[in-house]
């Protein structure tokens, strides 16, 4: 899994909030999930507030997450369509070598799908 955070900044996590690294992870872990769960429903603070209190998370915390949403969730949001909708491309030369039927196959499914696409707009 990807980490948000080098090994030094969670040894200086670790000892901020006197925990064991595992506990840590278990933290980081859930806070990535609430907020991809946030961005992923585009959810309003309002709602993410009621969210967080339904899953007995105490107040003081789930304003702390609210209040975060508030002020970056927009720009978060946006930061994953971008990275959903144009990600990193790795470029990579492929070779693909078709029979002259395949290669028929092949462009009839294109022309299917194509027609398909057309079809819906």
């Amino acid at each position: 899994a990807e980490s948000s955070f080098s090994e030094e900044e969670e040894e200086k996590l670790q000892a901020a909030f006197s925990l064991e690294k595992q506990d840590l992870h278990l933290v980081l872990e859930t806070i990535s999930f609430i907020l991809e769960q946030a961005v992923y429903h585009n959810v309003k603070p309002a709602a993410l507030q009621q969210q967080l209190e339904n899953i007995h998370l105490r107040q003081d915390k789930a304003e702390a997450f609210v209040n975060t949403w508030s002020s970056m969730g927009q720009e978060t949001v946006e930061k994953f369509r971008q990275r959903i909708l144009a990600p990193y491309k790795s470029l990579e030369k492929v070779l693909v070598e078709f029979s002259h039927k395949e290669l028929f196959d092949f462009y009839n499914k294109l022309e299917t799908i194509q027609a398909q696409l057309d079809s819906l707009t």
